[in-house]
């Protein structure tokens, strides 16, 4: 730490306080947690590693008050109750990769065509992306895009794979805070052709074996499927040894119409959070 001592040395005065001192410079502890908490998060890990009583000022005090000055600038702040208590290792990788509170799955909703996704079914006139839906509603604003996939009149079917160690989350913030894992996805059709969605959701260990799962059809008749529906489902209390996400989606227009008269959809999403503990 620049010139700073390698072992901070401790006084105990006459009345019992236990002071810090760097390079013969008295500092209290409080003054102390201040100056470390504007130090990188990177840097951190070697402040840990300075001295015993170091590594306990640094998790004890020292992450949290980083967090409560800078953590408002990251999506995590917002996905993580007030009133949870944190190990230092989740406010390391908050600052480094802010895994919380952030949607997982790239490309949701088809603005880079079929990017991050890989297609396993492509049936009729295959796979395509709507700039804007045709003939059904607008996409929901929350969405935060314009654009949709769109199936055939065959199967068409495709699927994301969520590396959550990748994503800033590695095993042992998934076996010892189980984070909440929600996934969700806008849907639709159109007002003149019946369509089936499909979703098939797999929590996955690190050998890609399913650990959970979730799955849901949704069938659609023409003129009452214009509007778009959202689908949600949330893990919790899942096994130890998830560590990966399987997005996998799919649909049909029921009618066997050439062109893209099957079901539509937009906003993928995949997003962790920590919750208040029950």
């Amino acid at each position: 730490m620049g010139g700073w001592s390698s072992k901070p040395a401790i006084n105990m005065s006459s009345d019992g306080e236990i002071g810090y001192f760097i390079k013969g410079i008295p500092f209290p502890e409080e003054v102390l947690i201040i100056l470390l908490s504007h130090v990188d998060h990177k840097t951190l890990l070697n402040c840990r590693q300075v001295c015993k009583l170091w590594r306990e000022l640094v998790d004890g005090s020292v992450w949290k008050e980083k967090f409560r000055r800078e953590g408002r600038s990251y999506h995590s702040f917002r996905a993580i109750a007030s009133s949870r208590k944190l190990p230092w290792y989740a406010y390391y990788w908050i600052f480094h990769k802010d895994p919380f509170g952030r949607n997982l799955i790239k490309n949701g909703c088809g603005q880079n065509k079929f990017s991050h996704w890989t297609i396993h079914s492509n049936g009729g006139n295959k796979w395509d992306v709507e700039r804007t839906p045709l003939g059904c509603e607008p996409v929901p604003s929350e969405v935060g895009a314009d654009s949709c996939f769109v199936t055939s009149y065959q199967l068409c079917s495709k699927q994301q794979l969520v590396d959550l160690r990748v994503e800033g989350v590695p095993p042992q913030i998934m076996d010892e805070l189980k984070p909440c894992i929600t996934v969700s996805e806008w849907y639709a059709g159109r007002f003149d052709c019946s369509c089936v969605y499909e979703m098939h959701i797999k929590l996955l260990n690190s050998h890609r074996s399913p650990l959970e799962e979730y799955q849901q059809q949704k069938s659609m008749h023409a003129g009452e499927n214009v509007d778009w529906r959202k689908i949600s489902n949330t893990f919790n209390n899942y096994k130890n040894g998830v560590r990966y996400v399987l997005f996998h989606h799919g649909g049909v227009d029921s009618q066997f119409w050439a062109g893209h008269y099957g079901s539509k959809m937009t906003g993928a999403r995949v997003e962790l959070s920590l919750p208040p503990l029950s």
